[in-house]
């Protein structure tokens, strides 16, 4: 009891010390067990995101024929196989079956409705109906004309295929999944297109809609008469052509089973099926990816947890001898020393846990509530007990190793004089106390650069994944033969506005697109326009339009409502020259603004590229369009009377139209939004303008060419309306409360709709939650550093107290001790800056490692992870001035951080100094 009344007055008569120490380990102790349920559940969420997203398959073989469908089927070499047979296509989108298996791999499953039971039925992905300017009402009929592969018996064996026109009852809105799926033989990271797919080099078409497999057998029979009539009229005409039907279906195979021992798996792939393509599902990099973050995150939580337990002991390394020493000169035994040492260590770290479970569970759920609320997508908690008990025993163990440290060394200590650490042991106890405060402060470094680094990828994702509408909406006709009129079906103002009210609509950006002829004073004298025109006539000859210009060059006119304008110029990632620009002009339709893109070799793109190399032997590098702003230019509109309107081939030059130009835009490829203008499509002069152009034209137009069509799409009556417009979706918009009701309006219009939104979302949301995963854990991390930074620079300054009382007796300034402090503090800042991103570097090592054991089929040495890791970092904008500017603002944080914690040095009297310094 005697030792236990003694431990407690040692508390107590260090008040200060004890609540500093009490509260780094309790800091320590909660953010550890924050950081590793946050962790955890962020990586569970997360993983259960990907599969339900993009599917628990592993490895896809597309389109495997009759013949090699039985030996994959019965192989050893897999745990589960999908299977989805296509029959034919509708446009682009594949139509045929899922089995059962693949629904359960893919998590295929319907928004609305059911899957099809009878022969008579269909479900279909809400993108298809929407492609097909058909709403999303369950129990409608819809008309499908199914194309069949087949082959000409010529020496090219050229596609003819079969069109099987047939009718179905919708009963089944199918969650979006076509258009999500990716798969890739190289990191996503690496790819430069939207859509892995492209980038793997291996393709498949998947089934956006599905019938049963009798109703699939139906079409092929359907298809092979229709086959047989037209080789027979062919025979009666006697012409030796004839065409034959593919097999049909081909199969994608989805499966799983490699994760043991991924090359062994693909080497009995090849050698059961022989050499097919096959590619991997893309998550399967970003799942290792999160593994890897999961490896990194465990190892600095449990380094934290350990060096703030040696850290405050460090610092006040030297009273706790000196006390001990006390103690003995008094003649307390060693049995009494311990066990004192045992009660002082549970008084403190008794309430420190109590307080760090508090902390930690409370600091826990307000993050993962936070999280929550941004990420759009449920939380699934997973505090992972295991790692947190691992933690809590290396806290345990570094306190009790500590505590023995000091006890042994305080056994060593001469019982005379002053009771003073030896000289030669307290310069180690303030290079182990420097060493400590830089470690502390490194991993701080270590933390933010891990955050600012790693978030950079999936960030500029994020953005681009903002910048792309989820819905677009556009124009569409149909001829009625019965009066040989074209009726034109475009989106009318109050349409607009009332698509704005819809719920889960972030915002709608209508336009008017229109190609128009271009032409200019000393045109003759551009090679911009001579390329350009140039350009023009190989597209007519390959049959990519049908109207001939006069003289001028085909051009893309942009009409856009004042709000858009403002956008577009406000943006900082354009080369913009408005030297003749007056908005008021521009307004008044009275001036345009002229876009043209710039290619990634900084010349100008003609034309989207289509003959780049057959125009650079000719016109060489062309790195301007040869106009300035405040010249004039001439628009000319095509069009032709409604009446037996029969398409491009029958418009002419109705009016030609005069603007000045009052500025010039150039924008890369890569960085335009598809609002402004649409760089895939982007001619070499693109015109932007305000609506007001196009209404002050089209009133001329209307009373010369009254019930012409203009560029096939705009009837000259009178009325304004928009050929377009792009709808952005907020992330927790659904099917039923945005895609239902904006298809019902489209279909309403008679135009049509584009449906990206589930594909957006998923998208979308893989970024957001990555991107919580990484600051949150991060920032928890970097927290706890700067706290325990804090609370342990607040300790070496009580141990510095006396030593500044008696500089500050013999003359030293305050000023002159702040240049001091902060001399010093910059110096271990910069240093801890530098092994931060050692820290990093080690982390980049091992990713690259895993990715290595991994995927050895993507990376065939550490060299190659390596590269592509710093290929990936720089295209996000990782430069050296980037690593720079983040090193200098931690070792600013970190000097603010020791000014702070060692301002009461300068406060008070020299004389107080010294005679503070006593526990």
């Amino acid at each position: 009891m005697e030792c236990l009344k003694l431990a407690w007055q040692s508390v107590c008569g260090k008040k200060r010390s004890s609540v500093l120490m009490s509260v780094i380990l309790a800091i320590s102790f909660a953010f550890a067990v924050i950081t590793l349920s946050v962790s955890g559940s962020m990586i569970k969420t997360n993983d259960v995101f990907r599969k339900t997203t993009y599917g628990e398959w592993q490895l896809i073989l597309p389109g495997i024929n009759s013949k090699l469908k039985g030996a994959a089927a019965n192989s050893d070499w897999l745990d589960e196989l999908g299977v989805m047979n296509v029959y034919g296509t509708i446009g682009e989108d594949g139509i045929g079956t899922v089995d059962e298996t693949l629904k359960k791999l893919g998590h295929i499953t319907v928004n609305e409705g059911r899957f099809p039971e009878s022969d008579g039925e269909i479900a279909m992905e809400a993108d298809l109906l929407s492609k097909l300017g058909i709403d999303y009402t369950l129990g409608q009929d819809v008309t499908l004309s199914v194309s069949i592969a087949a082959r000409e018996n010529s020496a090219l064996g050229t596609s003819h295929p079969v069109n099987v026109v047939r009718t179905y009852q919708l009963v089944g809105i199918i969650k979006e999944y076509t258009d999500v799926w990716t798969w890739a033989t190289k990191p996503v990271c690496e790819l430069d297109g939207t859509s892995s797919r492209a980038e793997s080099g291996i393709s498949a078409t998947l089934c956006s809609a599905l019938l049963t497999e009798n109703a699939c057998a139906e079409i092929v029979r359907q298809a092979q008469l229709q086959a047989e009539a037209f080789n027979n009229a062919e025979k009666e005409q006697g012409s030796d052509l004839r065409i034959k039907l593919c097999d049909a279906p081909t199969t994608n195979f989805f499966c799983t089973g490699f994760d043991t021992d991924k090359t062994n798996f693909i080497a009995r792939v090849y050698q059961t099926v022989g050499s097919v393509p096959l590619a991997f599902n893309a998550t399967k990099f970003a799942q290792q990816e999160t593994q890897t973050y999961n490896i990194f995150f465990t190892a600095l939580i449990f380094a934290v947890t350990l060096l703030a337990v040696v850290c405050v002991n460090i610092m006040q390394m030297q009273k706790q001898i000196r006390q001990i020493a006390l103690f003995r000169s008094i003649g307390v035994t060693k049995r009494q020393l311990r066990q004192m040492q045992i009660f002082e260590m549970l008084f403190i770290c008794i309430p420190s846990v109590a307080l760090g479970i508090l902390l930690g569970a409370g600091g826990t759920w307000l993050l993962l509530r936070t999280a929550l609320f941004k990420n759009g997508a449920e939380i699934l908690v997973d505090i992972p007990f295991k790692q947190v008990g691992l933690a809590v025993l290396c806290w345990l163990f570094g306190i009790i190793l500590m505590r023995l440290i000091v006890f042994q060394t305080a056994l060593h200590q001469p019982l005379t004089g002053r009771l003073h650490v030896a000289r030669k042991k307290a310069r180690r106890i303030a290079a182990a106390k420097r060493v400590l405060t830089v470690a502390l402060a490194s991993l701080f470094c270590a933390a933010v650069f891990f955050m600012a680094v790693e978030s950079a990828s999936p960030l500029s994702n994020k953005h681009e994944t903002e910048r792309f509408p989820a819905y677009q909406i556009y124009c569409s006709s149909d001829f009625d033969y019965e009066n040989d009129v074209m009726h034109e079906h475009l989106i009318p103002e109050k349409a607009v506005e009332q698509m704005r009210t819809i719920q889960g609509m972030v915002r709608v950006d209508p336009y008017i697109l229109m190609e128009v002829e271009l032409n200019y004073a000393g045109s003759e004298s551009s090679p911009a326009f001579a390329a350009s025109r140039a350009s023009d006539k190989a597209e007519l000859r390959d049959g990519y339009y049908y109207v001939p210009y006069d003289d001028g060059i085909h051009s893309n006119l942009y009409a856009y409502p004042e709000f858009i304008t403002d956008r577009l110029l406000a943006r900082d990632d354009v080369e913009l020259d408005l030297s003749a620009f007056d908005r008021q002009a521009y307004e008044r339709g009275e001036q345009v603004l002229l876009f043209a893109v710039r290619g990634s070799d900084g010349n100008i793109m003609i034309n989207y590229g289509m003959y780049d190399d057959e125009l650079r032997e000719t016109y060489g590098d062309i790195d301007s369009i040869g106009i300035k702003p405040g010249d004039k230019i001439e628009l000319s509109f095509y069009g032709a009377a409604q009446k037996n309107y029969i398409g491009d081939e029958s418009e002419h030059s109705l009016k030609t139209f005069s603007y000045t130009v009052g500025g010039i835009v150039y924008c890369s490829d890569i960085s335009t939004s598809v609002t402004e203008i649409e760089v895939n499509g982007a001619r070499t002069f693109n015109i932007a303008a305000s609506t007001a152009l196009i209404k002050n034209a089209f009133a001329e137009l209307t009373d010369e060419f009254r019930d012409h069509i203009v560029d096939g799409s705009y009837v000259m009556n009178g009325d304004f309306a928009y050929t377009g417009a792009f709808c952005y979706a907020d992330i927790r918009s659904g099917y039923a409360a945005t895609d239902y009701v904006l298809a019902k309006k489209a279909a309403d219009l008679g135009v049509r709709m584009s449906n990206r939104r589930e594909s957006l979302a998923a998208n979308l949301q893989t970024s957001i939650q990555q991107i919580t995963l990484i600051l949150s854990v991060g920032g928890c991390i970097a927290v706890i550093m700067l706290m325990l930074l804090m609370n342990a620079l607040t300790l070496e300054a009580r141990e510095q107290m006396r030593n500044v009382g008696i500089l500050r007796a013999i003359g030293m300034s305050g000023r002159q001790a702040v240049g001091k402090f902060s001399g010093t503090a910059l110096i271990n800042g910069l240093i801890a800056a530098a092994v931060g991103w050692v820290v990093y570097a080690g982390y980049a090592v091992l990713s690259a490692r895993r990715l290595v054991q991994q995927f050895p089929e993507a990376y065939n040495s550490l060299n190659s992870a390596l590269t592509s890791k710093l290929y990936g970092l720089q295209r996000f904008g990782a430069t050296v001035w980037t690593m720079l500017g983040l090193s200098f603002a931690c070792a600013a944080v970190i000097v603010l951080i020791s000014l702070a914690a060692k301002g009461r040095l300068l406060c008070g009297s020299p004389i107080e100094k010294l005679n503070e310094n006593r526990d």
